[in-house]
């Protein structure tokens, strides 16, 4: 235990000459045991799970580690087995476990053994498979592309342009408060005056009737 087992035994007045193997390790057992939440240790076990890129040898020897500190009795073999399950990071792995309805913690941990070392022989025949090309997180569009689309946009077809064109022409010879020939808003057209419209007019005046041409047939 090196030199920090000499600073604790000689707190613990533990005489090296005259005490057992039994009376070093009953000491010792007692002073780590004050040291130890039987809560804290429980919660490290349950919380353990596998990392990324994490060997999965490396993930089952440290449950096991933990496990020592829980005093979980009988139940630590099917305890550590069903953190297995929870914990590993392949969750096909994890489902494939949990299909398994007579699984022990020796089946486990040859399954996931066996799992790790296909992957890496499918890494090493057919290369690193966990990037698709075909996923596109971002498109970016360069400057010079949204200034093209937006010219483009601000561009009218032929038939729009005409269809404007001729819509401003009929809005341009058209009275805007009428609807009738364009003309001065402030002359009536009956009775000359200012102010008001001929269809509102209220003057008596006829207007006179125009005659361009009067045709006297005598013979027909």
């Amino acid at each position: 235990m090196g030199d920090c087992a000499d600073d604790i035994l000689t707190t613990l007045r533990i005489d090296e000459e005259t005490s057992t193997y039994e009376d070093v390790k009953k000491a010792l057992n007692d002073y780590y045991q004050v040291c130890r939440n039987i809560i804290v240790e429980r919660a490290r076990f349950n919380k353990r799970v596998q990392t990324h890129r994490e060997p999965i040898d490396v993930f089952i020897q440290d449950l096991y580690r933990l496990a020592e500190d829980c005093d979980y009795g009988v139940l630590k073999d099917d305890l550590i087995r069903d953190r297995i399950v929870v914990g590993v990071l392949d969750d096909s792995l994890s489902d494939h476990l949990q299909m398994k309805l007579t699984l022990t913690l020796a089946i486990a941990v040859q399954t996931c053994r066996q799992a790790e070392a296909r992957k890496q022989s499918r890494e090493v025949v057919r290369g690193d498979t966990s990037i698709k090309p075909s996923n596109v997180d971002f498109v970016k569009h360069s400057t010079a592309s949204r200034r093209s689309n937006q010219k483009y946009k601000a561009q009218p077809k032929k038939s729009d342009k005409h269809c404007y064109s001729r819509t401003r022409t009929q809005t341009q010879d058209s009275c805007r408060w009428c609807g009738g020939q364009r003309h001065d808003r402030r002359i009536c057209h009956k009775c000359q005056k200012s102010g008001h419209f001929k269809k509102v007019c209220r003057s008596t005046r006829q207007e006179s009737s125009k005659i361009n041409e009067v045709h006297n047939l005598e013979e027909i």
